[in-house]
């Protein structure tokens, strides 16, 4: 999932429309609509408003997409043993 796509569900979540949050963050229409379709990349600052805003941690809107973290429902459960 790309920064983008994570912003856009988030923002749906919250029920923000594209318009609404552009102008919280300072943001036009356009530069959302960007952003969300991966078009563009926000800065830093303004990524920081949107997780802000989101309620979230700016590392969970830039987490690494070839190895994203698991949500805790997909956890798998760890069998510890103790060796001799």
């Amino acid at each position: 999932m790309t920064i983008g796509e994570r912003i856009r569900e988030l923002r749906e979540r919250r029920s923000y429309g594209q318009a609404e949050l552009a102008r919280l963050v300072g943001l036009t229409p356009n530069s959302v609509w960007a952003i969300e379709a991966g078009r563009q990349r926000p800065r830093p600052a303004t990524l920081r408003k949107i997780a802000q805003l989101l309620r979230v941690p700016v590392e969970q809107l830039t987490q690494d997409d070839a190895h994203p973290e698991q949500e805790p429902e997909e956890w798998s459960i760890v069998e510890i043993v103790k060796r001799p």
